[in-house]
């Protein structure tokens, strides 16, 4: 039987993952080559642990890439919530002079109407439709 006291070696499945997935396997292997180093010449006071600054400097640079992209997809989110606002913003405006519009057309038909009777007034009473603007106290513009 086993010593009940002593615990397994870890395995990669007990070993954490790197915070970006594209990172693990560098992860892996440099944890891999770091408990070598430990427990063979760490332990026995080699300190040197040039083996494994390859596969370290290779993760950290692929840590940091990983850091970048994550950077850049947050500030282009933050630049799609900015974006997604100025967009509610120009959907008002275009909503407030999509009214102003409406309104202009329902004034341009009521005044279309209002000449129309002031014309049919005119001929009915045998006047100008000037006279008629004046009669009414209308501007001539109108």
């Amino acid at each position: 039987m086993g010593d009940n006291n002593s615990s397994p070696a870890p395995t990669k499945v007990d070993r954490l993952n790197s915070f970006h997935p594209d990172c693990d396997e560098l992860k892996q292997q440099y944890d891999e080559c770091f408990n070598v180093w430990f427990t063979e010449h760490y332990m026995n006071g080699h300190y040197n642990n040039e083996a494994c600054n390859k596969v370290f400097e290779l993760y950290t640079d692929c840590v940091k890439i990983a850091m970048n992209n994550l950077t850049e997809k947050k500030d282009l989110h933050e630049l799609e919530k900015s974006l997604d606002i100025e967009l509610e913003k120009l959907k008002m405006k275009k909503k407030e002079k999509d009214d102003i519009m409406k309104a202009l057309h329902q004034y341009n038909d009521i005044k279309d109407a209002t000449q129309e009777v002031l014309g049919r007034l005119a001929i009915l009473e045998g006047v100008t439709v000037a006279e008629m603007h004046r009669k009414y106290n209308l501007l001539e513009s109108d």
